[in-house]
């Protein structure tokens, strides 16, 4: 009830101010504003998409695990792969295969590129090459042919290059 008298309250005020105005509202103090046609309507503009995150400049990645996702097992892939999950096996990807900053896994990795940002225990083998991004850890041994610590990236292990013999020029490295 109290939305209603207060309404009734606000129409009444609006008629004694359409009271007060001249008949004719359509009448213009400056006879200059009354000559020019109001603007005409702007068409619509197409959506712009915000700028790709970082991690997605120049390749096409696909989400394979989700955050709360927990595999055992062995995966596969043939397109550049984000793992977010935690995943105890084996994983290959046939292109780039980024280890997302929530991502735990065990096991063995083998992929063209492997970009850490989480956290990697086991081997990377057969790579072209290996980045730990900072914030990005691994423990155990890569074997690639290019291999990036960035700043604030931890590594635990053995590197080496593909096809050098046992022994020769490998280097144990604490991070």
């Amino acid at each position: 009830m109290a939305i209603l008298l207060k309404r009734r309250f606000f129409t009444y005020q609006e008629r004694a101010e359409q009271k007060d105005q001249p008949k004719d509202a359509t009448a213009v103090a400056n006879p200059a504003q009354a000559a020019t046609p109001p603007p005409a309507p702007r068409a619509p503009q197409p959506v712009t998409p915000p700028p790709a995150p970082d991690f997605l400049r120049g390749e096409e990645l696909r989400t394979s695990l989700s955050a709360d996702a927990v595999v055992t097992g062995k995966l596969s892939f043939t397109a550049p792969t984000r793992i977010d999950g935690k995943l105890k096996g084996d994983v290959r990807c046939t292109e780039l295969l980024v280890i997302g900053a929530t991502a735990v896994v065990e096991g063995s990795v083998r992929a063209h590129t492997v970009r850490i940002e989480g956290s990697v225990r086991g081997e990377i083998v057969d790579t072209k090459k290996a980045i730990i991004r900072s914030g990005g850890r691994f423990v155990g041994r890569i074997e690639a042919d290019y291999v990036v610590l960035e700043d604030g990236g931890y590594f635990e292990g053995r590197c080496s290059r593909p096809g050098q013999e046992a022994g020769e020029k490998e280097r144990g490295v604490a991070g």
